[in-house]
């Protein structure tokens, strides 16, 4: 086993005193390599903008895969450096609705096309989502509006524990804490804008834009120009401080409101069956439509996600008596035969068999298969026998 620093920093040559070095924090400005001439920018966006046959991003892209990326527990990742960007301190969002996927799909390749900068960014979610995320998201919307990120992580982890608790202990169950946050956050009065209440009763689809300030007027136009069109259906506006932290709030809530549903409908559940998918950037028809006898194995069904990527995430939760393997098996063919990369964000696990892109890329960070051996269906055995 060897310690590999590419950080572009001298920490020195003996391993314990780089780990040393490296968590204290102890260099300076003379350790540290310039940065190579193009570290400021990136050719994603760009990559991105193409409207191609292709996902724009997924894990086992070769494209993108340099030593710990996408290194699924191959390798100990001690620490890295990435390239960055100014944080915007003046940005503006815009909250768009519509019933149409397709004029969502128009409007993305409008933006794409567009000369000047990408947004920031543009997150998706269905009316549906939000509803979900309100009712059973509220924790986590309301923990990060008024308590704070960590003070969210903390809570989770007391809930866990106390989940694991109540479990030992006869007649609880293992989401007894889980049922008394659901109670108690139910209680809690959290007033909504009213322009997002209005979207959400209004429209179906939803679609959260987040640029620039200095991009404020011309989006604002785009969009104008777009909706006017008598070919597109939908409207929008551009939120107050109070309504842009609502809506990016509840956006994150839908992230945490499946698992809440299946756990407090275990009784008519068997499990969740999740997935987070890159589409081809050419794919018009992005929300998938079910075949009747798949959805009919679904208690709930939740799509969100970072929409100018085409990277979603979708959440199910099926009825009891289903086989979930199997279930995932079938869907996982269906978004593939459309072209779609599964997984996108998430690594391989046990859940996915890697492809041979990433078979190779962990062959070589981890010759001896050492490193969680057997991830992504490979070889448990040493040397990959």
């Amino acid at each position: 086993m060897q310690l590999v620093n590419h950080l572009g920093i001298d920490l020195g040559s003996d391993p314990t005193h780089i780990l040393d070095r490296l968590q204290r924090g102890q260099w300076d400005a003379a350790d540290v390599t310039p940065p190579p001439p193009d570290s400021t920018g990136t050719a994603y966006a760009e990559h991105v903008r193409q409207i191609a046959d292709s996902p724009a991003r997924f894990n086992a892209d070769p494209t993108f895969l340099h030593e710990a990326s996408g290194c699924a527990g191959k390798l100990m990742v001690f620490a890295v450096r990435t390239r960055t960007f100014p944080l915007e301190d003046d940005k503006a969002t815009f909250y768009i609705g519509t019933d149409r996927p397709g004029d969502l799909e128009a409007l993305r390749r409008t933006f794409l096309a567009a000369d000047g900068p990408l947004p920031i960014s543009g997150e998706y979610m269905s009316s549906h989502a939000f509803d979900l995320a309100v009712e059973y998201g509220k924790d986590t919307y309301v923990s990060l509006k008024h308590a704070g990120s960590r003070t969210l992580v903390r809570m989770f982890a007391l809930k866990s524990w106390a989940n694991g608790v109540f479990a030992k202990l006869p007649g609880m169950g293992p989401s007894v804490a889980d049922a008394i946050s659901q109670k108690l956050f139910s209680l809690v009065p959290e007033k909504i804008p009213p322009r997002l209440v209005e979207h959400r009763d209004r429209y179906a689809h939803h679609l959260m834009l987040v640029v620039s300030g200095s991009e404020r007027e011309t989006t604002a136009q785009l969009l104008e120009e777009f909706f006017a069109a008598p070919e597109h259906e939908g409207a929008f506006f551009e939120c107050d401080a109070e309504e842009a932290e609502s809506a990016t709030l509840i956006r994150f809530g839908v992230a945490s409101a499946a698992s809440r549903f299946f756990v407090m409908h275990r009784a008519e559940a068997s499990a969740m069956v999740t997935f987070d998918v890159a589409l081809r950037r050419d794919d018009e028809d992005w929300l998938e439509v079910l075949p009747p006898h798949i959805a009919d194995q679904l208690l709930e069904s939740v799509y969100f996600g970072h929409f100018f990527c085409h990277v979603l995430h979708q959440d199910h939760v099926a009825k009891k008596g289903v086989d979930p393997v199997a279930l995932k098996k079938e869907m996982t063919a269906l978004l593939e035969s459309r072209g779609a990369a599964v997984p996108a964000e998430h690594n391989y696990g046990r859940l996915y068999p890697a492809p041979d892109p990433m078979i190779e890329h962990f062959q070589q960070l981890d010759p001896l298969n050492m490193f969680n051996a057997g991830v992504g269906e490979t070889s448990p055995r040493r040397r990959w026998a």
